[in-house]
């Protein structure tokens, strides 16, 4: 299902989600609705299951760090 060949990139602090944001948070982006693979995939309950375990698993390895 997934593709881990992606670059991880910053976010700068002019962007407006940062500007406003009080707590650390995460943006994850899985997924775009106007890309055809990607809108089948999320219409499909245990690929978003299955990707909610990656994030999940992958939060708790950073901060176990």
């Amino acid at each position: 299902f997934f593709n881990f060949d992606k670059d991880f990139k910053n976010i700068t602090s002019d962007k407006y989600m940062y500007k406003r944001i009080q707590v650390r948070g995460v943006l994850v982006e899985y997924g775009f609705i106007s890309n055809y693979k990607d809108r089948k995939n999320l219409k499909n309950e245990e690929y978003r299951y299955e990707l909610s375990e990656v994030i999940a698993n992958s939060v708790v390895q950073f901060f176990n760090q």
